[in-house]
């Protein structure tokens, strides 16, 4: 019997619009919570931050005009970048992190101060807490965005039964499982990664340079096969760890394919970006942004979907065979 070849990139991504035209209602989510961060509520920690920055910097330079161990163009580089830093955070909305798993436009560094509802967080308990909260929401938004998506490639019902609900429900628990078990390894390996970079920089600095790039490397190695992990967990219904042993065995039976993928993907956000730059200048121009970024991004999730969908089928079926 012979194997049945895979769609190509090109052809899953085709395969995740025309799904996506079938569905159009899939990009609600986005294009709403967008139009909440534009126009709607603004909650800024910048102010917190801003104070803390200032604290940091005062407690470095002090009343000196040149402290001990720097000279004076450090000390106005360290005056510089803590400015920068607290403005960069001035008109900062912690409500971004609503849709950090989703294709927001608003969540990417467009900051903006004319919401109806606007307020400050004042406390650093408050920021943690607040912090840990939205960043669940913002799982359980991703869940409730990407299972009816998974669901219209599987051409199963999206409609709003319980079915659904409890689809949705699990799959923000394994979301939840799945950055948990990241945070907890970014933890344990930073450790030693700071004891490694120390010591190999009081031999060297350049060799500790060269510790912190290996170090940045592995992680991007990391994320790029576990680029397959949230489509395991919507599309195979796959837990946390099963998800991410699915995107490693997917990408590595079809590396080059997935680099393809993988690269064109981003390469078609950044540009779509650039564009949406330039267009929301004014507030119609904004909405088509808004509209526009929705559409696109939402279809090149379920090409990606669909990429993974066709080939992770395969391994299944191939596992099938041979046991």
């Amino acid at each position: 019997m012979n194997p049945v070849k895979p769609k190509g990139v090109i052809d899953s991504l085709t395969s995740g619009f025309s799904t996506l035209n079938q569905h159009l209602p899939l990009i609600a989510l986005p294009i709403i919570l967008d139009f909440f961060l534009w126009k709607i509520a603004r909650l800024s920690p910048g102010p917190l931050i801003e104070q803390g920055l200032m604290g940091y910097r005062d407690l470095l330079l002090g009343s000196e005009a040149t402290p001990a161990g720097l000279n004076p163009v450090q000390a106005q580089q360290l005056y510089q970048q803590v400015e920068l830093a607290a403005n960069v955070w001035k008109d900062s909305n912690i409500l971004t992190l609503l849709g950090f798993q989703l294709p927001s436009l608003i969540k990417d560094g467009i900051q903006n101060t004319d919401q109806w509802l606007s307020g400050a967080i004042h406390g650093w308990g408050d920021l943690v807490f607040l912090g840990a909260l939205l960043s669940l929401g913002g799982l359980f938004l991703t869940s409730l965005y990407l299972t009816p998506l998974a669901l219209a490639l599987l051409k199963s019902s999206t409609d709003g039964s319980s079915l659904l609900m409890h689809r949705v429900q699990t799959g923000w628990r394994r979301l939840v499982s799945f950055f948990g078990i990241l945070i907890g390894l970014g933890l344990v390996s930073l450790l030693p990664l700071l004891i490694l970079t120390f010591l190999t920089s009081m031999v060297s600095p350049a060799l500790g340079q060269v510790v912190v790039f290996a170090f940045s490397a592995l992680i991007i190695w990391v994320l790029f096969y576990l680029f397959f992990a949230q489509a395991a967990i919507f599309v195979s219904e796959a837990s946390a760890l099963q998800a991410m042993r699915l995107s490693f065995s997917v990408i590595r039976q079809n590396f080059w394919p997935s680099l393809f993928l993988i690269l064109l993907v981003n390469l078609l956000v950044l540009g779509t970006r650039i564009i949406w730059t330039l267009v929301m200048q004014n507030p119609l121009g904004m909405v088509a942004a808004i509209l526009g970024n929705a559409y696109i991004a939402t279809g090149l999730t379920a090409g990606a979907m669909a990429f993974y969908q066709d080939r992770s089928h395969l391994l299944i079926a191939k596992a099938a065979e041979s046991a």
